[in-house]
């Protein structure tokens, strides 16, 4: 009638021909676990051979409309491991055919079979309407035969008797017990008693033929059972069990990741779509691989633009590319940003900021790099500011030697006019007064001159004093930048170690830190630069002052001088006029 598939684990009824009710529910604690097929399946599950059978009797079963069903059922075993419980439900119609064979039973006689329950267990001949098998459990109180050969047989008993039947005639009786894989059945064999004592001749021959088919029907009907059990495990391992092991082979192949075989079963029946469809389910799971392995691949070659073909796959399939597709895009978007921020860094615009909106970590990430990025910009503009202060004074440093180089080729120009005088004064006495007039006049432009000079030097020292103060304030700066710049490589080094932990997700940010840090070691390097040249500064300043100061003393020298000479002159003109 039907042949059936359990998993001997959950009680799952798998697989079923005419998938009744009873087909995908548990037999354990399903709604039939209650049944006759689920103490069949039980009891089946404790036997630890192939070659043993268990056999149930007949019940009213729900799934097949409450119509009586016997099942009989049998372990399958794959090596040492059980992997399924092989399940029969009797069919009523072959029963039927052999328990209605009619040679030698004449007008009245029939045989028929009765179950420990007092049920029919085939159709009655004479009285199919009231004593069917179906009727007889549909009706159990007008369907019960609790006749004498009926109660004999049940206790194990045979024999031959003239007793009343279920529809009260007097029939002459035979009557056998019947065991069939531990459920007893009597088998009896009846014919009206007229009929069978119509002669002596007639009652040896009626005897002899029942007796002769109560044994053809015991024998017949224990080998259509018999044959039926090796002919249905037979069949159901050629035709049902072996394409089943093949498919939970595939299955198992398939969970351990390989899928480099292909299900080779092809058939119309369910096992047939079965097979077709661990093969279709083999195919998305090797494309959805393929896809995943070629994308990780690319992404692990720092190409995180690439993506999944999800268009080939359906389901959970298609959402599990579409799912890793969005991955690598949030990884992608965050480090793509990054690296186009830091070119940007690296070409000099130092105003370049993450502004894209992400989430989680990656959120956090962009913020650090912009507070990083405005570390550098401001670091960067106070050493730009201080590098201006600095080139501001050394302008202001070179005017003023300038100043004291013209002051200096004035004066010398000046002494060489005293002494073009003095030569003059000396070679021509006649021309004395007139002379020494303008040797007075030019005494007293000299010290003049000398004056200023002494004036401007003066100036020049206390703008050298304020540009060695000055520098004072610089390298304290510049010692600031270094600070900053020694911070940020602090800064830098943390967020590699983040980065590092991170694994693969860090890698990104890893190369940014790494720029970061460069960053700050030339800023670092940039600062002490600056520094070297301020102390530079400071020393020209230093020795500026103390030429400065040498050149006040030699101008005092020569604003004595000139006053000496002034007075000379004044001398060498009172006597001139006194000559003259």
């Amino acid at each position: 009638y039907d042949i059936f598939l359990v998993d001997p684990e959950t009680g799952d009824v798998v697989y079923s021909v005419y998938k009744e009710l009873d087909f995908g529910t548990s037999l354990l604690d399903g709604p039939h676990s209650q049944t006759n097929f689920a103490q069949c399946f039980r009891r089946a599950a404790e036997l630890n051979t192939t070659d043993s059978f268990i056999l149930v009797d007949y019940k009213q079963y729900g799934p097949s409309y409450e119509a009586p069903a016997s099942f009989i059922a049998s372990p399958i075993y794959r090596g040492d491991t059980r992997v399924g419980i092989a399940m029969f439900q009797m069919p009523i119609d072959y029963v039927n055919q052999v328990m209605g064979v009619r040679t030698g039973m004449g007008e009245s006689g029939e045989t028929y079979l009765v179950g420990p329950d007092h049920l029919m267990r085939c159709d009655s001949y004479r009285d199919p309407e009231n004593r069917s098998i179906i009727t007889s459990f549909k009706n159990p109180e007008t369907g019960r035969v609790e006749t004498v050969g009926v109660v004999n047989a049940l206790k194990g008993e045979q024999g031959t008797i003239t007793t009343s039947n279920y529809a009260g005639k007097e029939v002459l009786c035979s009557y056998t017990p019947i065991e069939l894989l531990g459920n007893r059945w009597a088998l009896l064999s009846e014919i009206e008693k007229e009929e069978a004592f119509a002669s002596i001749g007639q009652i040896r021959n009626t005897a002899n033929s029942a007796t002769s088919s109560l044994v053809s029907w015991m024998l017949g009907l224990t080998a259509v059972v018999g044959t039926g059990v090796i002919l249905i495990g037979w069949n159901f391992s050629k035709r049902i069990v072996t394409p089943v092991l093949s498919i939970a082979k595939q299955a198992n192949r398939i969970a351990n990741g390989d899928l480099r075989e292909k299900l080779d079963y092809h058939s119309s029946d369910e096992l047939g779509e079965l097979a077709s469809s661990f093969n279709d389910m083999k195919e998305s799971i090797q494309t959805m691989s393929n896809e995943t392995s070629q994308m990780v691949s690319e992404a692990r070659d720092g190409k995180l633009d690439a993506r999944a073909d999800s268009s080939r796959l359906q389901g959970c399939y298609r959402e599990l590319i579409e799912k890793t597709n969005d991955l690598v895009k949030a990884f992608g978007e965050p480090v793509s940003e990054i690296r186009d921020c830091m070119q940007q860094v690296a070409s000099g615009n130092l105003t370049a900021r993450m502004s894209g909106s992400y989430s989680g970590d990656f959120n956090s990430l962009a913020h650090s790099i912009n507070a990083a990025l405005n570390q550098i910009d401001n670091t960067i503009s106070d050493v730009s500011l201080t590098t201006g202060h600095v080139a501001k004074a050394s302008n202001d440093v070179h005017r003023s030697s300038q100043n004291i180089a013209e002051g200096s080729t004035e004066q010398a120009s000046s002494l060489e006019e005293i002494a073009s005088s003095l030569e003059e004064m000396t070679s021509m006495t006649k021309h004395a007064s007139e002379n020494a007039t303008q040797a007075k006049l030019l005494a007293k432009e000299t010290r003049e001159a000398a004056d200023s000079g002494k004036t401007a030097m003066t100036r020049m020292s206390e703008a050298i004093e304020k540009i060695k103060s000055s520098s004072d304030e610089q390298a304290k700066i510049v010692r600031t930048i270094d600070e900053i710049a020694f911070q940020t490589n602090l800064l830098a080094l943390n967020a590699a170690v983040e980065a590092a932990r991170a694994g693969e997700a860090g890698k990104g940010f890893a190369v940014v830190a790494e720029e970061v840090r460069s960053l700050a070691q030339r800023s670092a390097e940039a600062a002490r630069t600056t520094a070297s040249m301020i102390d530079s500064s400071v020393e020209s300043s230093t020795q500026g002052v103390s030429i400065s100061k040498e050149v006040a003393a030699s101008l005092d020298q020569i604003l004595n001088s000139a006053q000496k000479t002034d007075d000379l002159v004044a001398e060498i003109a009172a006597a001139s006029k006194e000559q003259s």
